[in-house]
């Protein structure tokens, strides 16, 4: 069995070897749900956990995008839906189903992955559920989510549920320093902003780190100081894209966790910023924790609708008004 496959995997030693085991002894789960943090490698894991199943390449191109496809299929051995918008909808599951059962081959093993699962409209999950109640002959499903407790608790009862943890520094360093070979500071950095992110810290590699984070900090000076908050905020945010909002609010995040550590310690070695003292001790004066609280739970909520592809502005949008109001603003 060729185990390569896991090689793109950062981490996760205890899953993987977990899975390894099953398919060793030919006692691989029907039904599994990969759950745990964004960003520790969820789908990167179950597209290489189905290539070792099938025992040949299949994602080479990456985790793929759907766009306006309800799914994506590789041959009529592995097939991988995702949200189009904010939700699986029932469409997708029947399009893919019917590609199930009718390729039904014995000692023929399959995967269905079904990327975002929490997100699952009524009519998907209930359909979920009646397939894994009585599933399709050498149909492997994964279910990746990072809010398990979302699904269906029947569709959760029916299945295998593996944890993944955030990435650990010392494999994630390993990784970062193979692909950055140049880069030793900005790697560390990295490492060390991530916190087990393995997305988070290839998009502080990618991006311009830096500036983020000054728009961060710029950001919460704005809402606690300036006469009239929104104008100037969507101002600063008018011409940013997708990515460029995800980088805002990763940094945004790893602000106001680090500022509401720094009122409650004052431990620089507590800090994912070092260099932020500065604007660590002036957010102190001006952000109550609750405050910060308030905000990081908005920031969080922002960042998961834009990997549900709500629409950027909208989400900007509410990012203001919601952060303006903690405030006391609005």
């Amino acid at each position: 069995m060729d185990v390569s496959y896991f090689d793109n995997v950062i981490g996760q030693c205890a899953v993987k070897e977990k899975l390894l085991h099953w398919v060793r002894t030919d006692h691989v789960p029907h039904a599994l749900i990969f759950s745990g943090p964004d960003g520790v490698g969820k789908t990167t894991l179950a597209c290489a956990f189905a290539e070792i199943i099938v025992q040949h390449p299949v994602f080479t191109g990456g985790i793929p995008v759907l766009q306006d496809r309800a799914y994506a299929a590789f041959g009529s051995e592995v097939y991988f839906i995702a949200p189009q918008t904010s939700q699986l909808k029932v469409e997708q599951f029947r399009q893919v189903r019917e590609k199930l059962f009718l390729g039904n081959v014995a000692n023929h093993s399959r995967v269905c992955i079904i990327d975002h699962g929490e997100t699952m409209n009524a009519a998907f999950a209930n359909g979920m559920l009646t397939i894994l109640e009585e599933p399709p002959q050498g149909v492997i499903f994964i279910i990746i989510t990072n809010q398990p407790e979302r699904l269906l608790t029947t569709v959760r009862s029916r299945c295998v549920e593996c944890m993944l943890a955030p990435v650990a520094e010392a494999a994630l360093r390993q990784a970062l320093a193979a692909a950055y070979p140049q880069s030793p500071e900005k790697r560390e950095k990295a490492v060390r902003a991530a916190a087990g992110n393995v997305a988070r810290a290839y998009e502080i590699m990618a991006g311009d780190e830096k500036d983020y984070f000054q728009e961060a900090v710029d950001f919460l000076q704005i809402i606690a100081e300036h006469a009239a908050p929104y104008t100037k905020l969507q101002f600063l945010c008018a011409a940013w894209d997708k990515r460029e909002v995800l980088l805002f609010l990763q940094n945004l995040l790893l602000f106001i966790r680090d500022a509401a550590v720094w009122e409650q310690t004052e431990d620089r070695n507590l800090l994912q910023q070092v260099q932020a003292v500065a604007a660590l001790r002036q957010a102190a004066l001006t952000w109550r924790l609750s405050h910060l609280l308030a905000m990081e739970q908005v920031a969080e909520e922002c960042r998961r609708a834009i990997l549900l592809n709500v629409n950027v502005r909208l989400v900007i949008d509410y990012l203001c008004i919601q952060c303006i109001r903690i405030k006391g603003g609005i």
